[in-house]
């Protein structure tokens, strides 16, 4: 990609460690100049000052959220395309943030040195589209390379007619570019229950309404496989014409990965809630993270209680247990207790308790797994 700037990024990142990773990543992988803000009130200062290319914004700040800088960037004369960042894989929060308009966003997990140079990849690629867009009048040729070269799909229609494809599309669809030459031809390729969506938006954006720029949709590919894509639309004005640039990505792999991550979660709760016996995970501070469906039955509680509980609500104080208090119960492999369980209703269950330690890809301890069953009959029993 040729350009005569730079593309200037701001992370907005509380964590001194992971900035700097982020930061190391992207000068490795893009000739890019990178700024640092740690909240919300030296982002504000910063933006207020400079302008940006790409901003990515840390969900959970010191003195607010990811959101609130969102929706502030977006009122700027030049609004930064924005990464969302978050801390684990929230759907929610990344719907959220697509519906705000951010242009993608990334998990701060083990897939991020992997995942960031892919979505950074394709803003880069979105902001020298922006840059050519505003000289296009200028240098029409210097779009034409730069749309040529994309790894995304690029498509530039007035509602009516394709004013232009790159090989991008040709790649995706597996139709060659002389193929496109009215708007129709692009929505053929849409499944059926599609293709309304797309049109509707389509006109509400030459209308002026606001309507989602960014939204994933499938195709049929020319082989007829399923094509899962993600289309980027943005309204421009060539030759004094009201113009729509559409970028393609294809997010088939994306979208197979995260069906199968779904598939493989629910398969891994399904089997969680069928045991018998009480599941749960607590932090190294003794809250409960994770559990299954038993613990709520046995002790009462509903799952919202269930999250803002700890050790100490169910075993009592003398197990609300520190890092060290957890190597100790667990120590050489040994890690099976007796104790009891104390119900919403205040009963005291005796259990036995296996517990084991969940380390992170760095060996570092981060939290307890345990499961428990009922002795109540051993008691009575003896």
């Amino acid at each position: 990609m040729e350009s005569t700037e730079p593309v200037r990024i701001l992370i907005v990142e509380d964590s001194v460690t992971v900035a700097g990773m982020l930061e190391d990543i992207l000068e490795k992988e893009f000739p890019v100049e990178v700024e640092i803000a740690k909240d919300c009130k030296s982002t504000r200062k910063i933006i207020s000052m400079e302008t940006f290319d790409i901003i990515m914004l840390d969900f959970r700040l010191p003195d607010g959220h990811g959101h609130q800088l969102l929706r502030e960037t977006r009122e700027l004369d030049r609004p930064p395309l924005a990464i969302m960042v978050t801390g684990h894989g929230d759907e929610d929060i990344a719907a959220l943030s697509l519906r705000l308009g951010a242009s993608g966003y990334v998990v701060k997990d083990n897939s991020l040195p992997t995942v960031l140079p892919e979505v950074i990849g394709k803003a880069i690629d979105e902001v020298a589209l922006r840059r050519a867009e505003e000289k296009l009048l200028e240098s029409e040729e210097r779009y034409r390379l730069l749309a040529d070269n994309s790894l995304s799909g690029i498509v530039l229609h007035d509602g009516f007619n394709v004013i232009y494809t790159n090989e991008s599309v040709s790649r995706i669809s597996g139709y060659p570019q002389e193929h496109f030459k009215t708007i129709k031809d692009i929505l053929n390729l849409l499944v059926p229950g599609e293709r309304k969506r797309v049109v509707q938006n389509m006109k509400s954006r030459l209308s002026g309404e606001d309507v989602p720029r960014v939204y994933d949709t499938r195709f049929v590919h020319k082989d007829g496989s399923i094509v899962e894509i993600q289309l980027m639309n943005t309204l421009s004005r060539l030759k004094g014409k009201l113009v729509i640039l559409v970028i393609i990505n294809d997010i088939t792999e994306r979208v197979n990965a995260e069906n199968a991550l779904r598939e493989e979660k629910a398969f891994i709760e399904a089997s969680l809630n069928t045991l018998p016996d009480v599941f749960c995970v607590f932090d190294l501070e003794g809250n409960v993270i994770r559990w299954n469906r038993t613990l709520s039955e046995v002790t009462g509680y509903g799952d919202e209680e269930i999250s803002t509980l700890n050790t100490a609500d169910f075993f009592g104080e003398e197990l609300h247990y520190d890092k060290e208090a957890v190597a100790v119960i667990i120590r050489g492999g040994r890690g099976t207790f007796e104790t009891t369980i104390r119900t919403k209703d205040g009963k005291h269950i005796p259990y036995e308790v296996s517990g084991s330690l969940l380390r992170d890809d760095e060996g570092n301890l981060v939290a307890v797994c345990t499961i428990g069953r009922d002795i109540s009959e051993r008691g009575s029993e003896e």
